[in-house]
């Protein structure tokens, strides 16, 4: 029994002795993605814009180019991937016509938006009313409609892009026809 009980000891610290230099198990690591934004775009929020016009007064035709730049606010509800809001933009800006260059010294969109959720992305269409004026007097009133794309860059921040079409008849001096469509870059922040 004892030279049974002492092979047996032998045995085992010779087996462990043999595994002693073998590599250690090896471990698979899995890389785990974290989790996509899934942005909210309920609430508050506003930002700067700017982008470039063009469009033309009729009759005439009297072509225009120029850029804008200002700020926006506004709130947005979401339901599900559905998101529904309003908006209102305030720009100022010039405008080159064939001779004249005039500064647009205002112009405002208050529109509603409908939106498609992707997760961080807000795909929109837009809508509502516009007013513009120049320092020398001249005032267009009228509609707009647009679409646009913005980006949820953190749980806060958003960057985007929009195209607006306005046709706005003038009221000083009365008779014409304004037709615009402008690009525009947009940053914002959610509250």
């Amino acid at each position: 029994m004892k030279t049974t009980l002492l092979a047996a000891v032998i045995a085992g610290l010779a087996g462990s002795a043999a595994f002693a230099g073998s590599p250690e198990p090896y471990i698979e690591h899995v890389y785990t993605e974290p989790p996509a934004l899934d942005a909210e775009w309920d609430g508050f929020y506003a930002g700067l814009i700017g982008g470039i016009q063009n469009g033309e007064v009729t009759p005439g035709p009297f072509d225009f180019d120029g850029v804008s730049y200002g700020g926006f606010a506004g709130y947005n509800f979401q339901t599900g991937n559905t998101v529904f809001g309003a908006e209102i933009a305030a720009q100022r800006g010039t405008l080159d016509f064939a001779p004249p260059s005039l500064t647009m010294d205002m112009l405002v969109d208050a529109k509603v938006r409908v939106g498609y959720s992707m997760g961080d992305a807000l795909l929109f269409a837009s809508g509502g009313y516009s007013t513009a004026g120049t320092t020398i007097g001249f005032a267009a009133k009228g509609w707009n409609a647009g679409a646009g794309l913005d980006f949820a860059v953190t749980d806060k921040v958003f960057v985007g892009a929009e195209y607006v079409y306005r046709s706005m008849p003038t009221t000083v001096p009365a008779g014409f026809d304004v037709t615009s469509h402008a690009g525009q870059l947009r940053a914002g922040l959610k509250f």
